[in-house]
Formats: C-alpha cells, structure tokens, sequence
C-alpha cells in the first residue's frame, strides 16, 4: 500500500576515523663553497608542509616537503645556517574516503639526526609522524511527515547548524621587508619563518570574504657584526572565495597555515642586502555552516495493519559557543651556571595533542616548544629545545550533548627574562579559536510501508480497555494497543504525548 510521505534530505559531515603514519626523511646534500666548512652541528630544524593531497580508490595522495634548516658553528664560533627541501609523496589507504572528501594532515617532526660526514657534507636521518583526517559530506533521507488515516506518527520541529561542505583555498602572499636606516645590512640569514592568523571570515552574497595577517621573522646577522638581529613584521591579506549559495547567515571555522615561506635577498648596487623578497603560500580552509528548521518523524504506527518502519539515528548540532580569547602559559627553564650566558632568539612553536568536551568544557592540551639560540660563558654558540605542556579549559555551561570544537592554537607573542643565574622564564601567549559545537542524537524514520495483507493483532470485542499505566507515557500505551493516541488524550483529559502515566486509564479501541 502507497503511503503519503514527505521527505528532507539531512546533510551530516562524517569525520572518518584518523589514521597515523610514519614518513622517513633521509636526505644529504652539500654546503656551497662560499658557505663555511661545519665545526659543530647546533641544531637540525624541520618543517614540514604539506602541498598537494587528494583520494583516488580510497587512498588519500599526499605531497608534501621537509624544510630543513641546519643551523651549525664554523670554526670561528660564527653561527652559520643552510636550508635543504627534501620533497616526498605518501599513500594513504583510509576505509570509507571519496573523491570528494574533505582531507586534512596533521604533522608533527620527530627526532631528527644529522651527521656531518665531510667538513661540507651532511646526512639527515629521522622521520615526521602524518595524522590524516577524512570528513566525508554526506546526504541522508529523512522522513518529515507521513499522511495516511491507517498511520499515527509523531514528528518534532528541531533546529540545528546544517554543516556545508568544507572549502579548502590557496592564498600567495608576496611582499619585501626593508630594513631600517639604524638596521646594519643583511650578510648572513641563520633562520626565517611564518604564521598566519585569519582575523575575519564573513558571507557576502555568495562569497566569503577573508582577512588575516602573516607574521614573519628573520634572524640575520648584520655585515659588521657575527652577533644575530631578528627582524619580525606583520603582512595583511584579504581574500575573496566564491561560495554559491551561502549568505550573511552563514558562520564558519577558518583555519589557515603557511605551507612554504621562501626569502629571495636583493643586492643592492652598492652590494648591500637591504630588502628581503619573500613569497607565502598559505592554505585556508572554512568549515561553515547555517542556520536550518525542520520537522522530523520520531516514531510511526498503523493502527490497522502490520508496518514496517525503518528507523535511523541523527546528530542535531547547535553552536554552544564561540570561544576568542588569548592563554599564557608559564614557565621556567633551568640552565646551568654559564650555559647559556646570552640569548639571541628564542622562539616556539605549539600543537594540539588534544581537544575535547569535558563535562561542560572545552578542555584542549598540547605542548609549546621552545627553541633557544645564543652564547655560553666561553662565547661558543648553543642551541637548546625545551618543552611547555599546556592545558586550556573554557566553561561552556549547560549543553543537551556531546561537546565537538576544531580548535586553532597559534603562538600569539612570547616573552622572556634571564636572571643571573642562567635561568630563564618563558610567558608563551597563545590565541585560541574555535566555535563549539553541541551534538544531540536523535532517532528518526527514514522510511515506512505498511502490508495491507497483514491485520494487526488486537482486541476488538470492546470500544473501551481499563489500563493501568505504571510510569509508560500516552504514546508508548497507544503503541501498544494499536490506537489512536489523540483519544487516549481526549478520553483522559491530559495534553500531551510525553506525559508520564501512573493510574487507571481509558483506552479507546479503534
């Protein structure tokens, strides 16, 4: 028998389960002859971005390059530097991915070697850990309404955020840096990277419209002098995506990372270097969604006739909360009289190990690293990395059901002091963005049909059955006897289906 029903199509973005690999990174390659000969490796930096990545037959293509930055001592004690780009591709076989799934990669450097083999030849060993993650946008059936006499159904209005496929975007930033009139020229540059930020992220008539800033930094060392100097500026950048569809009701996540950061000195025709060329390439991803209403079927039944109802379960998401706001955390390093007698950069870098809902919280975890350059009591030059564990917790309140954020930590400003006794105290302040979201299961009806063949088996001899319910609501009591739960309200003078029964109870047969 054909039953009158009426449909909507729920989108849900289903994030598949995160699979973790190893890529080796094992390289060499050789100082140009106008670089001085390494007397003491300090430190072997990687940064690994990823470039190209995409799924072909359920295996996620990943292209990716290692930047490594040897920063090393010549025999003069000079701080000296050499970036290396080790390239690589990684297959990826993830259950459940699609051409047009959403693909994200987490990674992380793991213990690097490196092994000076010839005064100008080096070896890299080691390896960074990939955390790829897939989100799969998906359409499902559901029931908003079923109109048949031999049919009792139950539907609810929900409002939720209706998730929109995530769109991914490239931005090149190209820009110069100029140094002062106080600022000796560039002779060396030992190190040089990026972050950037998006400040705003809004909907106009079918775009989305971005702003943000690239913050830079360059340690170099000046044409008089061997000691380092850090240059750091602040780039705007504006971008405008076409989104067909989405409006000023829609609101969204925007995380942005910087996949390359490359520097191209410019000689002056005096021989000097005093403006730094640089190109960016930075990837944007926006997460939107917005505002939806519907009418959901929860539960349906014939009074006549045996049916069959299938039934589904869905995550209606609400924005609980959007969280803006900067953290410190605090710490202090302990050297050793004399190790470290001046410091010429200290910067960091932090990730997210963890982010979930706690209770009522936001409770996210991760760890800073920060990375110390300069001179020990002898004037030699060291390096030193040292760890900060964190752990941010934002009250969100009340909420009906799991707590669900894609957080964006980034190193907002860090500051430090260094006492006599070698000591240093480290305030690393971190920005946090997220928009939290709060997901409640519902059980729904994606589909019914009814076997006209088949009678439902039920008393019919008398109009009126005496029940007594013992803590059963109106509409499980209709269930279960096959009848119209209007008239269990009506003959009983009670309102609605969820009221809770526990007396004597009228129940008309129909």
């Amino acid at each position: 028998m054909d039953i009158n029903t009426t449909d909507i199509m729920f989108l849900t973005n289903k994030k598949l389960p995160d699979i973790s690999c190893e890529q080796s990174i094992d390289t060499d390659f050789t100082l140009p002859d106008y670089y001085p000969e390494v007397s003491k490796i300090l430190k072997c930096l990687t940064e690994v971005g990823i470039m190209t990545k995409q799924v072909n037959d359920g295996v996620v293509e990943i292209g990716g390059q290692a930047v490594i930055t040897l920063i090393y001592a010549d025999s003069d004690n000079g701080i000296n530097s050499f970036t290396h780009t080790y390239p690589f591709t990684k297959s990826v076989e993830v259950a459940g991915a699609t051409e047009n799934s959403f693909i994200s990669v987490v990674t992380r450097s793991n213990l690097i070697n490196s092994k000076a083999t010839a005064p100008r030849k080096l070896e890299i060993h080691g390896s960074c850990t990939l955390v790829v993650s897939v989100s799969v946008f998906e359409k499902q059936k559901v029931l908003s309404c079923v109109e048949d006499d031999n049919i009792y159904s139950r539907c609810k209005k929900i409002s939720y955020n209706e998730p929109i496929e995530p769109i991914s975007k490239s931005v090149f930033i190209e820009d110069e840096i100029h140094l002062g009139q106080n600022q000796p020229s560039v002779a060396k540059i030992i190190r040089h990277s990026a972050k950037s930020r998006v400040s705003e992220c809004k909907f106009i008539s079918g775009k989305a419209v971005i702003k943000g800033d690239l913050f830079t930094e360059i340690l170099y060392c000046g044409s008089q002098s061997n000691k380092p100097m850090l240059i750091t500026e602040q780039h705007g950048f504006s971008q405008i995506i076409d989104c067909d569809g989405l409006d000023e009701n829609t609101v969204c996540d925007c995380i942005s990372k910087v996949l390359s950061f490359e520097l191209h000195p410019k000689t002056s025709i005096d021989g000097e270097v005093r403006t730094i060329a640089f190109e960016s390439k930075v990837c944007l991803d926006i997460f939107p969604t917005k505002s939806a209403e519907n009418a959901v079927v929860t539960d349906a039944f014939s009074g006549c006739f045996v049916a069959d109802a299938k039934k589904m379960t869905i995550m209606s998401e609400h924005i609980a909360d959007s969280i803006s706001e900067n953290y410190v955390c605090k710490k202090n390093l302990d050297f050793s009289d004399g190790m470290v007698s001046e410091i010429y950069d200290l910067w960091c870098r932090c990730t997210v190990d963890y982010a979930s809902g706690d209770g009522g919280d936001v409770l996210i975890k991760g760890s800073v690293i920060i990375y110390i350059l300069g001179v020990n009591s002898d004037n030699e030059p060291v390096f030193y990395e040292r760890p900060i564990d964190y752990e941010y917790r934002y009250a969100v309140g009340e909420t009906n059901g799991k707590i669900r954020c894609k957080p964006n930590v980034t190193i907002a400003a860090v500051n430090y002091s260094q006492n006599q006794n070698g000591e240093v105290d480290v305030a690393a302040e971190l920005s946090v963005k997220t928009t939290v979201y709060t997901a409640e299961e519902i059980n729904v009806l994606c589909d019914i049909s009814i076997d006209d063949a088949k009678i439902v088996d039920k008393d019919t001899d008398t109009a009126v059955i005496l029940y007594f319910a013992e803590g059963e609501t109106v509409w499980e009591i209709a269930r279960k006897y096959c009848t119209s739960p209007e008239k269990i309200l009506t003959a009983n003078n009670l309102e609605n289906y969820d009221t809770v029964c526990n007396k004597m109870l009228l129940i008309p047969n129909v």
